[in-house]
């Protein structure tokens, strides 16, 4: 079993520390192309390297991936006891990398305690609860894309100037110029959710990830003991989603490099790489 306080492979009968090596150094992480893993993923790039078994939540739909010899009584997202066995889906595309755990399970419930204890207005028997006994760490699905942006844009700069009506009263127009432009931009591992088991509001708040210091490459031993979701966001749908947020933040970069006091009719051309 991965253990992150010893950041390594553990026996969780015995103890004993596995001499087997992960890979742990994040250069080594390979990203691929977008219209190539589009077109078709290899079967040497799916599933997990390992034996896992499926189940499918009845109540949240969130799919849980764990070894073989784990037998799941309830939902790791929302608790219920509706799973059903799933046998019959394509082996997913295999990770290319991941974020390993680096806070014991241990460390995490007894920190929860203390916050618990922590607050005055909490109920008195809650700090002794056992309500941290079902928790337990998971591996949650993303995707990332990387893509540079040239983006050229036009718009109607407008630049406000004062009158006075036949009652000298102030009054304020808008004298309108065409003004056009061009943005570059780099986006580098913009994050896109996979998951259904956890609410998007609630990875936000999570977000960002440390994706450009803390991944190392894929290996299953990071998986071994630990529940993982499987992604139901496919890779089509997800690049749609970067494309529209990249779109947005193009339009708002756009936006900010306009003259004048305000603007109107902005249209933006993005071509990406």
């Amino acid at each position: 079993m991965w253990t992150p306080s010893k950041q390594a492979l553990v026996c969780p009968y015995c103890g004993t520390e596995s001499p087997a090596e992960l890979k742990a150094d994040g250069s080594l992480v390979e990203e691929s192309d977008l219209a190539a893993a589009l077109r078709a993923i290899p079967d040497d790039q799916r599933g997990w390297k390992a034996e896992r078994k499926s189940v499918r939540c009845q109540s949240c739909q969130a799919i849980s991936v764990f070894d073989a010899a784990h037998v799941a009584k309830n939902c790791d997202f929302c608790g219920s006891p509706a799973l059903l066995p799933l046998n019959d889906t394509g082996a997913p595309i295999r990770p290319g990398s991941l974020l390993p755990f680096k806070v014991s399970q241990s460390q995490v419930r007894e920190d929860i305690r203390l916050w618990y204890g922590s607050h005055f207005w909490a109920r008195r028997n809650l700090k002794d609860k056992a309500l941290t006994d079902t928790l337990h760490g998971l591996y949650l699905p993303y995707w990332t894309f990387d893509a540079h942006a040239d983006c050229p844009w036009q718009a109607e700069a407008g630049y406000h100037y004062y009158t006075r009506d036949s009652q000298g009263r102030q009054q304020r127009r808008t004298r309108w110029e065409s003004a056009s432009g061009r943005v570059s931009h780099s986006f580098d591992d913009m994050l896109v959710p996979a998951s259904k088991g956890v609410h998007p509001k609630l990875l936000k708040g999570l977000e960002p990830f440390p994706t450009t210091t803390g991944l190392v490459p894929y290996d299953a031993g990071y998986l071994s003991g630990w529940v993982v979701e499987q992604y139901q966001l496919d890779l089509i749908q997800a690049a749609k989603h970067s494309r529209e947020r990249m779109d947005g933040e193009l339009r708002s970069m756009c936006a900010a490099r306009v003259p004048g006091d305000t603007h109107r009719n902005l249209r933006i051309s993005p071509a990406y790489t």
